[in-house]
């Protein structure tokens, strides 16, 4: 839902999804216990810190600028809206106005 939302925010996002355990679907392994699952939780912290360094390292560089402020995704959702103007409700066009702000001027 988040990345739908932001999406029509033309605001980037990427979501950083890690396991924590993979008894669920491979009969191999052991079961799993908290300490486990706890483990695999540091270790994912530990990860997500070093990964989100290095990606705040690489976009405060100046190249980057344009897809930091998100330049890409800037009018992308002008399209978007499959209402034709005559079945527009002002009420509507008010209420998205500050989320697609332009759009319908």
């Amino acid at each position: 839902m988040e990345a739908k939302l932001a999406r029509e925010a033309e605001i980037a996002y990427q979501m950083i999804c890690m396991a924590t355990d993979y008894d669920c679907w491979h009969s191999v392994n052991e079961s799993v216990n908290v300490e486990m699952v706890m483990g695999h939780m540091k270790a994912n912290a530990g990860n997500a810190r070093r990964l989100l360094g290095a990606v705040l390292d690489e976009l405060s560089k100046e190249e980057n600028i344009e897809l930091v402020m998100a330049k890409h995704l800037e009018s992308q959702s002008r399209y978007a809206i499959s209402t034709a103007q005559p079945g527009r409700k002002q009420a509507a066009l008010e209420k998205l106005s500050w989320l697609l702000p332009g759009y319908f001027d």
